[in-house]
Formats: structure tokens, sequence, C-alpha cells
């Protein structure tokens, strides 16, 4: 996985001569030129400023196109406005939640306590994390795992019998790998190629495959078992997996979930979910800090639960 930034700087010239313009209940979509990282061209991004008839109200919002995941992105950005033409205002910025990339950061603002010389000077920062996935082949290789073609091997769960293929499992994973590879060679004494799983449910399994196929784990997987998700990726060394499943509960974090979810950190090294805690935190330090589920992760993991606090009151 590999992180990568992009930014921009936009002037908007004059804006009230614009919204003069407007007729009556009209609007109009402002955008700064399109700006990218260029590693990585399949992602675009782009500021928008939304003017309305007779108003001193604009609306400032981010527009990606491209890495589409059902239309919600976890886009790591701020937006600023510069003040006085050198004074950098935070006007809006990512938090734990998902958003639509239609308009991330949806912020109202009074552009005319901005404006410096006649000109409107906003500022955009954007962090995003690049890796794998296999949706090109979503479709076909979904097929090949829902009508069993040529399977050669099975995941043994309860009585439950999870057929699939060898190669995909030694590709994803080198503790499926190596499993494999012992049984390959002692192949003459074994009828079939069977892996016991006796640690999780078959449906954390049968989403662990889904993953393994086609890139992706179906909502509803997500929804009731993506702790236990990210426990069977950790421990077969799924890395994207991973990834997704600590993704996924950052989107989820509140103060009732913060012990369950150190000890995860702490446990299963998710330092994805750790950074959505140190962003949580950020943006409600009260509330965290003066909850009974802080209170014990300070006396149960003192030291961790001090460089998190610190982590978030340092972070810009």
């Amino acid at each position: 996985m590999e992180s990568l930034k992009a930014e921009t700087t936009w002037n908007i010239r004059d804006p009230e001569r614009l919204v003069k313009a407007l007729y009556y209940a009209e609007s109009v979509e402002l955008k700064s030129q399109p700006f990218l990282n260029p590693k990585f061209m399949d992602v675009t991004f782009e500021l928008c400023l939304k003017l309305c008839y007779a108003s001193s109200t604009a609306y400032v919002y981010l527009r990606q196109f491209g890495a589409l995941n059902n239309n919600k992105v976890n886009t790591r950005y701020k937006i600023y406005v510069v003040k006085y033409g050198k004074q950098e205002v935070i006007i809006s910025r990512s938090s734990t939640l998902l958003e639509n990339q239609e308009r991330m950061g949806y912020k109202e603002i009074q552009y005319y306590q901005y404006m410096y010389h006649g000109k409107l000077e906003l500022r955009c920062e954007v962090q995003f994390d690049r890796y794998n996935d296999f949706t090109a082949f979503k479709e076909s290789m979904e097929k090949m795992v829902n009508l069993e073609m040529f399977t050669d091997c099975c995941l043994k769960v309860g009585e439950h019998s999870l057929k699939c293929h060898r190669s995909i499992l030694a590709k994803s994973s080198e503790v499926f790998f190596e499993t494999l590879d012992q049984m390959d060679k002692n192949k003459a004494e074994l009828e079939t190629f069977e892996i016991p799983i006796v640690e999780f449910d078959v449906q954390v399994v049968q989403g662990m495959l889904q993953f393994l196929y086609t890139g992706s784990v179906k909502p509803a997987y997500m929804e009731s078992h993506v702790e236990n998700i990210l426990l069977i990726a950790h421990k077969y060394k799924i890395t994207n997996l991973k990834y997704e499943c600590e993704v996924y509960m950052s989107n989820l974090i509140e103060n009732s979930k913060l012990l369950n979810y150190c000890n995860i950190v702490n446990l299963y090294e998710a330092t994805t979910l750790e950074k959505g805690i140190v962003l949580f935190i950020q943006l409600n330090k009260e509330s965290v800090v003066n909850s009974q589920e802080w209170r014990q992760i300070k006396l149960k993991r003192c030291a961790w639960a001090n460089n998190i606090l610190e982590r978030a009151l340092i972070a810009k």
C-alpha cells in the first residue's frame, strides 16, 4: 500500500460580480482546474464553489473522480481559505466517515469575509491510499468460485466444505502457500487437499474467500462480521483484506467502541484503524477524554493511550 498526496491553490476573481449576474433563485457552480498525483492518474480531484443569487453565502466542497467504491470514499483532505492574503483557515476537513465523492467536505462559508483585493483564495490538500485490487476480474472470478469450476481443494469449517482453488489461496496468503506446499509434498498420503479452519464461523471464511476471488466483501458480511474478518485476514496475512476491514471499522468509531478497537490495534497491528482513532479523538476530544471507555483504556493501556492522545493533540 502506498499513500499519495495531491494539492491545489485556486484563486476566484471577483465572486461578487458573478453573484450579481445571477437571476432570481439561480446558482452557479465554479470548478478549479483538476489536480492529481502523477503516480496515480486514475484518480483526480477538483475544488468546487457554489454561488447563489443575492447571497453572501457560498458552498465549498471537494469532488473526486475515479477509484469508485459504491460512490463512497475515505479520502483524507483539508480545505483552506486564505485570509488577508496569508493566513490559512481550515474550513473543512475529512473525518472517519465515508463520504459521497461528489461532495466531500460540503461547507457553508461567508465568502466576503475572506476576500482580499477582490479575490477569494482556496487551497486543498488531499491524501489517499493506493493499493492493488482485482476489480477488473471480479465478474469472471466470482463466477469461477460460485460454480465451483475446476476446484481442487476445500476449506473445512465445521460441517461445511467450501470448495476453492489452491492457486488462489497460495497467491493471496503466504500462510496458505506454506500449508499447501507441505500438503503437496505429502500428497501421496492424502485423499484430498482439505484445510481445516476451526477458529472462525463459516460466514467469516466465506467473506475471506469472496475477497480472495473478487477483491471485495459483500456489505452484509462486513456489517455482521467485520471484526472477525479482520482477524482471519491477520492470521492468514491477507494484507489488502485487513486494510479494507480497518477502513470500514474506522467509519464505525464511537466512544463505546474505543476500548474494543484499542485492543484490536494493539493485538493485531491495525495501523490504519489506529490512524482513524487518532482522527476521531482529534475531532471529539472533550467527549472522548470524559468517557468511561477512555478511563478504562488509560487503566489497561496507559502508555498507548498517552501516545494516541499526544498524536491527536499535535496533529494539524
